[in-house]
């Protein structure tokens, strides 16, 4: 199982240990059912680690949000993970694998990391002197070296070829988890429960091995390898220019002689839709080419990706969009790179189960009625059946003018009620995935009945000029006419003049009535 939590935040860390120990259980009518059980960690692998810079000169804010997710929230997380299972399984112990490192400021320029590994090692000293929680911890303490083609290192992978002449073993990433995972065995869990195990993966490097001259020679080096000059391009890997909009000019409309009472004036407009905002969605309306593709621009998909949470702007360590992982994207990699991810998350597709709606099954939750609550029902023995149930708490009584039979609930009686209902049908058009409205600066008190399917507009009285509803019982509450009809088929809403007063009216395929847009909302015959 995963669990996502920002482990700069000790909040998040104590809350993702919280969800590890204890089990998730969903009622649905009278049914309980068990989506997790609790668990018991076993393994922790605390290598989550951010891009790092600055030097001593920089220490700050930056300095320490590096120590907190490097040290603290790795000495939060042993401490919180390890207490799990204390009453329950005595004898059990979380093993950990410590990422040390021979970097103590060697590299020069990478931050608090120096320093942080020098704690590592502390924390495998109080393992000895500390044993409120190292009596349910086994640490292994590996010291890894120079590992080829990661985040911390990519950047000194020109360095690899000196670095190896120097005596210098590089690791692979594969060649190191291979090391790691050997640092779990049995065998090796068992001499941890009594000591500390270290584990030496440096390769030599540290051992009087000048960094600082190796960089320099390699640099002198490819200075010297480079022939001709090469003529500079013309052009540069970069998000394309956005296209700029032109203000439309007024149109000449001439006398208006409509009353100023029945004048509306829209001031601004705001939209949010299946594809996001309204450039967005104007980008795919006009790069849908039929099927499931659609084209939209570098613009838009970095606009989409902002507004879905996997692309967020930062201005360091170095200015520029870092996704989810903290990793610096080249804004030219954007476009190929989320193109399609936000693509699938956009437009008609499936619900999924978001705690709002159920996909599969209606939810039911027993409640008590707080007042009488009385019902038809067709015949007798469909009455009595129903009074059976519950008898201290139903009447029936025969309905002389239409033939039914009446049945009350009284007040106190037990009944089962939707908590989420199933829908009849399993795709529809839906917000965004993971779109947060708050990012364009909406207070959170105003996105709290965020539901994620836009079932009609925010801005009653006015609807589109043409549109589709596909839940029309359920926009009612959006518009301030309440006798729009109940039909749960699609119904096409048509535009044309009111007869009365020449303003726009609406009329609808399914439904024998038209009204008029004014206001009033007055009714008139269906011709």
């Amino acid at each position: 199982m995963d669990g996502a939590g920002q482990l700069s935040s000790y909040r998040d860390v104590d809350a993702l240990a919280q969800w590890i120990g204890n089990a998730e259980v969903v009622t649905s009518g009278g049914t309980s059912t068990l989506v997790k059980p609790a668990l018991v960690p076993t393994l922790l692998f605390p290598f989550a680690a951010g891009r790092v810079a600055g030097s001593l000169a920089d220490a700050g804010p930056e300095t320490e949000s590096q120590a907190r997710l490097l040290l603290w929230s790795v000495e939060r997380s042993i401490a919180a993970l390890s207490a799990i299972g204390t009453d329950t399984n005595v004898d059990h112990r979380l093993h950990v694998i410590l990422p040390g490192s021979p970097n103590r400021g060697t590299f020069g320029g990478d931050g608090a990391y120096g320093e942080v590994k020098s704690a590592l090692d502390a924390i495998v000293n109080r393992w000895s002197s500390e044993k409120q929680w190292a009596q349910r911890v086994s640490l292994a303490h590996p010291r890894i070296g120079w590992v080829r083609g990661t985040g911390l290192m990519g950047g000194n992978d020109p360095l690899v070829a000196a670095v190896e002449a120097a005596g210098v073993r590089t690791w692979s990433t594969e060649e190191i988890a291979h090391e790691l995972v050997e640092l779990c065995t049995e065998q090796v869990r068992a001499q941890a429960a009594v000591k500390p195990v270290e584990a030496d993966l440096t390769g030599g490097l540290g051992d009087n091995v000048d960094l600082v001259a190796l960089r320099e020679n390699a640099a002198k080096a490819a200075a010297g390898q480079a022939s001709e000059p090469v003529e500079a391009s013309a052009t540069i890997a970069a998000l394309p220019s956005p296209a700029t909009p032109v203000q439309p000019t007024a149109p000449n409309w001439g006398e208006v002689e409509a009353d100023l009472e029945d004048m509306v004036v829209v001031v601004s407009t705001g939209e949010v839709s299946t594809w996001g905002s309204g450039r967005t969605r104007r980008e795919a309306e006009l790069g849908m080419t039929g099927g499931d593709d659609v084209e939209l621009t570098a613009a838009g998909v970095l606009e989409l990706a902002w507004g879905m949470g996997l692309l967020t702007w930062q201005d360091s360590p170095k200015a520029g969009w870092y996704d989810t992982d903290g990793n610096l994207v080249d804004e030219a990699d954007i476009l190929s790179r989320y193109r399609d991810e936000v693509v699938g998350r956009c437009g008609i597709r499936e619900f999924v189960d978001d705690q709002l709606i159920a996909p599969v099954a209606d939810e039911e939750v027993e409640v008590y009625l707080d007042r009488d609550i009385s019902f038809n029902v067709a015949d007798e023995a469909t009455a009595r059946t129903i009074a059976e149930s519950d008898p201290a708490h139903t009447l029936i009584s025969e309905d002389s003018e239409s033939g039914e039979w009446i049945v009350t609930r009284l007040a106190g009686s037990l009944a089962r009620v939707p908590r989420r209902a199933a829908l009849s049908r399993t795709v529809g058009g839906q917000f965004p995935r993971d779109f947060d409205p708050q990012r364009w600066g909406i207070p959170a008190s105003m996105t709290e009945s965020w539901t994620g399917s836009p079932l009609g507009t925010w801005l009653p009285p006015l609807r589109p000029s043409s549109t589709l509803v596909s839940a029309p019982q359920s926009c009612c509450r959006l518009c301030t006419r309440p006798m729009w009809p109940p039909l749960r088929a699609p119904v096409l809403v048509v535009w044309s003049r009111c007869a009365r007063c020449s303003l726009v009216a609406s009329s609808t395929r399914n439904a024998p009535v038209t009204f008029c847009r004014r206001p009033c909302l007055t009714l008139w015959p269906h011709t």
